[in-house]
């Protein structure tokens, strides 16, 4: 392309303007995570976290996206995950609190073909991750958005009816590969599946 046009030059100065702002946001946007960690991690005596989706079901854990709140200020979005024996029950528009609550950012890909986590959650707006034990989980409060509650409330009204219609791991394999929840599959076929190396394949992406 020739830049000798002055359509031409004016084109290539959007583009440099455009890629400039972009380095700027995202560099910006490190820093501003960063800082997010930090100041929850300052005041995790009183920080509390609201439940803001959908919990997935993964063998052991639970994992869900929440907005860490301090004084009621919400700060930053972080992604939890709760080890736990089955016996957790958590829903969107939950208030929890976490004891000893602590949020880490995820290192960056070291080798080359691995999943940049740390990018998958920064593109999500997700400043940090927590990892947690249910023994240090406790209910706070139920605050749900009723326009969101419903559709989460659908949605898991649809896995149910696709699990009755299609039962056992059939079922739980079908709704694991649409929604990446692996709650209704039993834990020899998640076994299999670990062993067979196709995990990403149920994987939420």
């Amino acid at each position: 392309i020739s830049f000798t046009h002055p359509v031409h030059k004016l084109y290539g100065v959007f583009f440099c303007l455009f890629v400039m702002i972009g380095l700027a946001v995202y560099f910006c946007g490190d820093e501003r995570h960063l800082d997010n960690v930090t100041y929850i991690n300052s005041y995790s005596e009183d920080a509390i976290l609201r439940v803001d989706g959908n919990p997935l079901h993964d063998d052991d854990r639970v994992t869900f996206p929440a907005s860490a709140l301090v004084y009621d200020k919400r700060v930053a979005k972080v992604n939890v995950t709760v080890v736990n024996d089955g016996n957790l029950s958590v829903r969107y528009g939950d208030i929890i609190y976490i004891d000893n609550l602590n949020v880490s950012i995820p290192s960056e890909k070291l080798n080359k073909g691995e999943t940049d986590y740390a990018l998958y959650l920064k593109s999500h707006g997700i400043s940090g991750s927590v990892y947690t034990t249910e023994d240090k989980v406790s209910f706070v409060g139920y605050n749900p958005n009723k326009v969101k509650k419903f559709i989460y409330d659908m949605s898991d009204y649809t896995k149910e009816f696709l699990y009755s219609a299609i039962p056992d791991n059939r079922g739980g394999f079908a709704i694991a590969l649409i929604t990446g929840d692996k709650k209704f599959l039993s834990e020899d076929v998640l076994l299999d599946i670990q062993m067979a190396g196709l995990s990403h394949v149920i994987a939420v992406s």
